[in-house]
C-alpha cells in the first residue's frame, strides 16, 4: 500500500490522507500517532464548522421570524386598504 504524507494536506482537513502504516519515524512516533493527530485535526475542523452552521441557523431563524412579521403586517395593511376602497362609491371624482 502506498504511503501518504499527512502533513501535505493538513490545510484540507476533510480530504487529508491518513497513513496506515505502523512504522516508527526518527523521533520514535508511530504512524498511529500521526493518524490520531490527523483525526483530532479533522474533529477540530468539524466542531468549528458545526459551530458556524449553528450560528448561521440561528441568524436565519431570526430573519425568517422578522420577515414573517413584516409579511403579516403588510397583508393586514393591504386588507385594510382594500376594505376602505370598497366603501368608496364607484363614481367620477368632482373635477370631471
Amino acid at each position: 500500500m502506498p504511503q501518504h504524507d499527512s502533513r501535505a494536506a493538513d490545510h484540507l482537513p476533510f480530504h487529508a490522507p491518513i497513513p496506515y502504516n505502523a512504522i516508527m519515524d526518527e523521533n520514535g512516533a508511530s504512524a498511529s500517532d500521526d493518524r490520531m493527530t490527523a483525526v483530532e485535526i479533522k474533529l477540530a475542523w468539524l466542531e468549528d464548522f458545526v459551530r458556524q452552521l449553528q450560528g448561521q441557523t440561528v441568524e436565519l431563524a431570526h430573519k425568517v421570524e422578522r420577515l414573517e412579521a413584516e409579511n403579516k403586517s403588510a397583508r393586514e395593511k393591504i386588507r385594510d386598504l382594500s376594505d376602505a376602497l370598497e366603501d368608496i362609491p364607484n363614481r367620477k371624482p368632482p373635477h370631471y
